[in-house]
């Protein structure tokens, strides 16, 4: 399977398979299946997490890689290094292991695993992911890869064991460019790195609409199943966590034009119904205060970095509903005021709020610690002045932050020195504004662990004594003046300057033009639509052939396809993207040992060769294009007129030459193996086409004379034969294991025939004599999921279905503008659902 060799299950990201969710349960972690009525995940599976990304289950691809590359393949594994160093930048360290480890240092679960080990798989899983990225495309990227790393993300966040703050020591330097915005870590950060470094590199290879098309819609998603319940679940808490990291992930990544154009739906679709959960009173976490104060965290922190990307002047404009309403939780938590103000009731709760469930966490998160953290970097941002207007209960939350520093001071042997400036505007001199709000105190708190603003404490023992690891409020001053002076064109000197914006790296996979029309239209289909849409949209043009091109063949990933022409050569192309629907590609490979105009391709899967015939056949390696070698039928009198390749496991072809015989070539031995007799009678013509069974049984000749022969590939007895058409067949194709289907220039139409029987089961009528088609199936199994594309010489594809009477097929007239010459070759790429069109001036074009 394309899709299916991506899967791999073990304790990777740190995502259980009992809680990871399928398509028969939910589309995203935000829904809830209804298979039971309770909807909670049991503790035990919470505090046991594991992985398993398994990304699809189609039954319409090959294998993901053969041994073959071409030229370019390794550049993209280059890339994929190249992008995954600078996404590192937004996750300091290697990818944590998703295990938990004891006080002693050991792993707790399994004891013959090293950290190391795990370190080791984490990054080995997530180059495997990175590689298959590239090699996908970007809809089967964003279609499989994306969504389900995107589900995974949010159940890094499920239980409350993911909830726990982590101890991580920094050095001096590291301290200093600490941003107030980075938030503390949890446990669950740990598991979403390596996920998030993936997502991120998703979108550093098909470029900034991944984020603005797939990533926030997603977000919004998840907040929008969360905002209008009565209550939360699990998952739901886990998803919101999610949601608010992977934007905080996101926002540094965004363009200026992209943050303004997503910033409405940022702050009114995500920021604000999040604010409204976790300020609500009348709900209550079921992971208890701990995640309410996570989620409070993150958000506060995410608030912070929108901010200083939109800059102060803006910040009035867009931001003061969701600083007011974050705010506004200190009142409802201190003053017992009910959240009816804020949060739109649609439920029409009538009881006190004291008896509200979710009061009592309100106030434990909402105290005098978070009010010192929350609105002393809020006003080093904004001044006084914006902050006034932006937070209506100001002196509430001053008040609260004053008495938890008093309470600070009690414990400090320092007497402090504390100066409020009037009004701090960002940019200004460094020097004097930290001096103005610098607090002389050697012991902080910590905002979820024991801090003040972004100085983090670790009580290391019962007594309560505290080990500072983090900055001064002084230096988290002199943190926005440098941010705001990197903004600002200002050069800077800061090794977290690039932490609030960051460019995605130039890459000729962006997504634009048709190659973004067609990739928003697909993604938007159900991953279960089983119809192929041809839309006529152009993609790609692959140039270089001197004469029409007369076989087509895609290799089973849909990375590359060969093109065999009457120029006598055959040509190897890439299928990766480029450009935006105008772009003219070139070969990687050109094999040019035939002497006569090539008249079939195809792959030798069992071996990974590449089986080419003029007349003469020969086998050769697409990695180099040596000849490994040729075949020629028995005496120089007759040629090789058809040939047709055993399914695998089988290493060998059956060719028909014009002795009427069909004879099996192994491609591992020299020389021809076996033949069988074809004579049906006089005047029976040519043959003009083989197919073979998918099981290897049965091989099937077309004559000329209209004659079908069925002969068994293990004893080479004649199973059936009768007359299909009037006049010559151009092609067959075997559908299953028991029907044929045939083209011929009489009566325009397609038919379909019982192998063992020899009669017709049904026709596809066309309007015109189709001398070319390929089968697509669906990712349903029943025979109606099938449909034929067919093409005629005047230039028209149509789509067939088989045996579905009510749903006829249609054709269309290729355009003039998005296809020249004469349509000769059709080859369909199943799972990415595109189609290659071949013409007699030497061009194939790209379509979907």
């Amino acid at each position: 399977m394309l899709v299916d060799t991506i899967g791999f299950t073990g304790t990777i990201f740190g995502v259980d398979d009992a809680v990871v969710p399928r398509a028969s349960d939910s589309t995203s972690v935000g829904q809830e299946s209804n298979k039971s009525s309770g909807s909670e995940v049991s503790c035990e599976a919470e505090k046991d997490v594991g992985v398993n990304l398994e990304l699809g289950n189609e039954n319409d691809g090959g294998p993901l890689m053969g041994n073959g590359e071409v030229e370019g393949h390794t550049d993209m594994e280059t890339d994929a290094q190249d992008t995954y160093v600078e996404a590192s930048a937004m996750f300091p360290g290697e990818p944590s292991c998703a295990v938990d480890v004891e006080e002693n240092g050991e792993t707790a679960e399994p004891q013959d695993i090293s950290n190391s080990d795990i370190k080791k798989l984490i990054r080995t899983a997530c180059s495997m992911v990175r590689t298959q990225i590239g090699r996908l495309g970007p809809t089967l990227s964003s279609k499989y890869v994306a969504r389900t790393l995107l589900r995974i993300l949010s159940f890094c966040y499920l239980g409350s064991d993911k909830h726990q703050y982590l101890c991580e020591e920094m050095d001096g330097e590291s301290q200093v460019g600490t941003m107030a915005y980075q938030a503390q870590r949890v446990s669950g950060d740990r598991h979403a790195e390596p996920v998030l470094h993936c997502l991120i590199h998703l979108a550093f290879t098909y470029g900034e609409p991944v984020l603005t098309l797939q990533y926030i819609p997603h977000i919004s998603y998840l907040v929008s199943c969360c905002s209008g319940a009565s209550k939360l679940n699990h998952k739901r808490e886990a998803g919101l966590l999610g949601a608010v990291v992977l934007l905080q992930c996101i926002v540094p990544y965004l363009s200026d034009v992209a943050l303004i154009d997503c910033l409405w739906c940022i702050i009114h679709d995500v920021l604000l119904p999040i604010l409204r959960v976790f300020t609500s009173s009348r709900i209550s976490f079921p992971s208890g205060v701990q995640c309410r104060s996570v989620l409070c965290q993150k958000s506060m922190s995410l608030m912070m970095l929108i901010c200083l990307r939109i800059g102060v002047d803006s910040v009035q404009r867009h931001m003061s509903e969701a600083l007011s309403a974050f705010f506004q939780g200190f009142s409802i938590a201190m003053e017992g005021k009910g959240d009816q103000c804020m949060v739109r009731d649609e439920h029409g709760m009538g009881e006190a709020d004291n008896e509200h469930p979710g009061m009592e966490e309100m106030r434990k998160v909402f105290n005098p610690e978070l009010a010192s953290a929350a609105y002393v970097p809020f006003l080093c941002l904004l001044g006084n002045g914006s902050i006034e207007e932006s937070i209506p209960n100001r002196d509430l939350v001053c008040q609260l932050s004053s008495q938890y520093e008093q309470e600070l001071l009690c414990m400090s042997d320092t007497p402090p020195v504390i100066d409020v400036p009037e009004e701090p505007v960002l940019g200004t001199d460094t020097t004097t504004q930290s001096s103005s709000i610098l607090v002389n105190s050697d012991e902080f708190g910590s905002f979820g662990g024991f801090s003040v603003g972004n100085r983090i404490q670790i009580r290391s023992g019962p007594t309560g004594d505290c080990e500072t690891v983090a900055v001064r409020l002084s230096q988290l001053s002199n943190s926005y003046s440098v941010l705001s002076m990197s903004l600002s064109g200002t050069p800077s000197q800061a090794p977290a300057d690039g932490l609030v914006k960051q460019e995605l790296r130039p890459s000729e996979r962006v997504l634009a033009g048709n190659w973004l029309a067609h990739w928003q239209y697909d993604i938007g289909l159900s991953c279960t639509q089983g119809h192929f849409n041809f839309n006529q949209v152009k993609l790609q043009t692959y140039t270089g052939h001197g004469g029409a091109v007369r076989s087509l063949c895609v290799w089973p990933n849909e990375d590359i396809f060969l093109s065999g022409s009457k120029d006598r050569t055959v040509r190897l192309w890439s299928l990766r993207n480029c450009g935006d629907g105008t772009e003219t590609l070139r070969a990687k490979l050109v094999y040019r040992q035939h002497r006569r105009g090539v008249f079939h391709v195809e792959h030798v899967e069992a071996v990974q060769r590449v089986a080419s015939c003029d007349g003469t056949l020969h086998i050769w390696d697409c990695d180099t294009g040596a000849t490994v070698s040729t075949y020629e039928a028995p005496d120089s009198k007759f040629s090789i007129n058809a040939v047709s390749v055993l399914p695998a496991p089988q290493p060998g072809l059956v060719i028909a030459t014009s002795d009427y015989m069909l004879r099996f070539v192994d491609t591992r031995k020299p020389g021809l193996q076996h033949e069988f007799s074809l004579v049906v009678g006089s005047g029976s013509g040519s043959v003009r086409s083989l197919a073979v069974s998918p099981q290897g049984v049965w091989v099937s000749a077309a004559f000329s004379s209209g004659i079908i022969v069925v002969l068994d590939v293990r004893t080479g007895l004649q199973l059936r034969s009768w007359q299909a058409h009037d006049g010559d067949i151009l092609k067959i194709k075997a559908l299953d294991s028991d029907t044929l289907l045939s083209s011929s220039m009489d009566h325009h139409q397609l038919l379909a025939w019982r192998v063992f029987e020899g009669r017709k089961c049904f026709q596809l009528r066309s309007s015109e004599p189709v001398h070319t088609f390929a089968t697509f199936v669906g990712s349903g199994t029943a025979a109606c999921d099938s449909e034929v594309i067919a093409g005629t010489s005047g230039n028209r594809v149509g789509v067939y279905p088989i045996r579905a009477v009510q749903r006829p097929g249609g054709s269309t007239r290729l355009l003039p503008e998005n296809f020249r010459g004469v349509l000769t070759r059709l080859a369909v790429l199943p799972a990415k659902r595109l189609l290659l069109l071949a013409s007699d001036n030497g061009n194939t074009s790209l379509m979907a």
